[in-house]
């Protein structure tokens, strides 16, 4: 968020950042072609003074004079068919350039949106997971959807407005040519008029800002609104639901339309203020500077074009403010994600197995927002190949121990130890190519079953995927109309709670982990598939090295050890 007044060197440097993402080269070719684009513009101005000269001998001056004497010099005479052949060519060439240079920008801006796209994707991915579960997603969701597009579309009218100024600096070079003391007159008019109109810039920043809180709100709204459209469909929320959504969505609609007012009134000041300096340089150029109507007309075709012009520059520039807030808010994701990001191992450093015990000792965590620890000096020693169940009151500490044993989070203090090899740092990520995690809500991605499981495995064989399904207790599967190509939905809802757990612990398997880790596995599902995962779980004794967390259910399997956690304050 932009708490400070910003500097047109503030915008101008932000604007540079996002050119940075490009690659240079297609940077620079753009601004070539700007520039080329621009010079044939200003000399097909130029070019309208002998083109008139030989039209009409009289209106000669000695500028139309010295511009029939390069054309002379060119070879190109004082007749009007090769000076019309001229400007027909340059107008074809400015068309090719034209056409060229918004291929390229499209392309540029392309690459800065899905470069920030996938940094901020990455950072996410990558960030750590302590970190993670304090954000919401619904502001992942908007960072990377709208707040980037924003930038994308504010980036592509930066393009417009450099483009607009190299045409501007041309026409205005052609007006120095033409006659140099009527081209100051109006360039210190323009001067005047632009900063009358300038006072927009700071309303425009923080009209971004609230279009950033705005779509964010909107991306949570949906987001909640469809997660929980169950629950209030039961309550028969439907009409509050429908209410909040709306007014979120009128919210933002407004903040719209007061952005569309402010380019309006922009826009429309400088076409009445440029319009009323046309006819005051017109006046000039008439009655004190005496011009002839060859190099007149010319000069005026040239304030014509540049009012609209700098129209587009003003436009450009408040669209471009406009979109930094959301770029500010970018950058500051990418910077906090990759203050917490998880430190990485090494490619093709192997996984580490579990072979003989994993041993926690002392392990406590704690969060700056809870006053108690999660975990508070817990100790055991779990023998590689054994069943422990581990069970607890809720608040108890079970989750936080599975995102430990995992290695999805450090311990504040204490040590967890595979075959005495500490899991701490990048080691974490080779230790959880060792684990598989079966959680109480699994997800499903909405593909097909063949597709979840290679999530889990991609390398994995027919064969492997139809065992794997097997030892799950998941043979349904084969008996859908289209087998293992079944489409399971939006996250699976296309299957029964109980087939959605298997599906999940058969991609768990697939992944042929030294350690098991079941958080809650059955506590959301009915008896049958209760117990169809309890006796699949059975027959993977002493296979693997198997940790239930469970309120029940797995509390009454043939366990080797049983673990029992205790809420840190009750613990007091």
């Amino acid at each position: 968020m932009i708490t400070r007044t910003m500097s047109t060197y503030d915008a101008l440097s932000a604007l540079a950042r996002v050119l940075a993402l490009a690659p240079r080269r297609a940077t620079s070719l753009v601004l070539l072609l700007m520039l080329i684009t621009g010079l044939t513009e200003g000399i097909g101005i130029v070019l309208l003074v002998p083109l008139l000269n030989a039209m009409v001998p009289t209106t000669a001056d000695h500028k139309a004079s010295s511009l029939v004497t390069w054309l002379d010099w060119l070879g190109l005479g004082q007749s009007v068919g090769p000076v019309l052949l001229l400007i027909l060519a340059l107008v074809f060439l400015r068309t090719m350039l034209v056409y060229w240079q918004q291929l390229q920008t499209s392309r540029l801006v392309n690459h800065v949106v899905d470069t920030l796209r996938d940094q901020c994707f990455y950072a996410v991915m990558h960030a750590e997971w302590r970190w993670l579960v304090q954000q919401r997603a619904a502001s992942f969701n908007s960072m990377i959807i709208t707040n980037v597009t924003r930038i994308g579309h504010g980036l592509q009218q930066s393009t417009n407005l450099i483009a607009s100024s190299v045409s501007a600096m041309a026409f205005v070079a052609a007006a120095l040519v033409l006659d140099w003391k009527l081209a100051l007159v109006a360039m210190a008019g323009g001067a005047v008029l632009l900063q009358l109109v300038s006072g927009h810039r700071h309303r425009m920043i923080r009209l971004g800002q609230a279009l950033g809180i705005a779509n964010q709100a909107l991306h949570q709204q949906v987001q909640e609104g469809v997660a929980g459209i169950r629950l209030t469909r039961i309550w028969q929320g439907e009409a509050t639901a429908i209410r909040h959504f709306s007014d979120v969505v009128g919210h933002l609609r407004q903040l719209q339309l007061d952005y569309q007012i402010h380019l309006g009134r922009g826009r429309a000041g400088l076409q009445v203020g440029g319009a009323a300096l046309l006819i005051v340089v017109i006046y000039i150029g008439l009655e004190i500077l005496a011009l002839s109507p060859a190099v007149l007309l010319p000069l005026a075709l040239v304030f014509v074009r540049l009012v609209p012009m700098l129209g587009n520059v003003q436009t450009a520039w408040h669209q471009w403010l406009h979109s930094i807030p959301a770029l500010t808010d970018t950058e500051a994701l990418l910077a906090d994600a990759g203050a917490v990001a998880e430190a990485q191992h090494q490619p093709g450093e192997p996984p580490i197995p579990l072979g003989n015990e994993l041993r926690l000792e002392g392990i406590t965590v704690t969060y700056a927002t809870r006053d108690n620890p999660s975990l508070d000096r817990f100790d055991a020693i779990i023998k590689a190949r054994t069943t422990t169940v581990i069970t607890g009151p809720s608040g108890a500490g079970k989750s936080t121990l599975a995102d430990v044993l995992t290695g999805l989070i450090s311990p504040t203090a204490g040590t967890m130890s595979v075959d005495g090899i500490a899991i701490r740092g990048a080691m974490r990520q080779r230790w959880r190519q060792s684990v598989s995690y079966v959680q109480q809500d699994c997800f499903l991605f909405n593909e097909s079953i063949r597709a979840s499981l290679l999530r889990a495995n991609s390398g994995a064989s027919e064969a492997a995927m139809i065992e794997a399904l097997r030892l799950a207790a998941a043979d349904f599967a084969f008996d859908l109309p289209e087998g293992l190509d079944s489409q399971v939905g939006d996250n699976g809802v296309r299957l029964s709670g109980g087939e959605r757990q298997r599906i999940a612990l058969a991609g768990a398997l697939l992944r042929q982990p030294s350690l098991l880790i079941l958080d809650e596995a059955t506590s959301a599902i009915d008896h049958f598939n209760e117990l169809a995962i309890q006796r699949a779980i059975a027959k993977l004794r002493g296979r693997m090295t198997i940790i239930a967390i469970a309120h029940r259910g797995f509390r009454d399997m043939d366990a080797d050890q049983i673990l029992t956690l205790v809420a840190p304050d009750a613990a007091k």
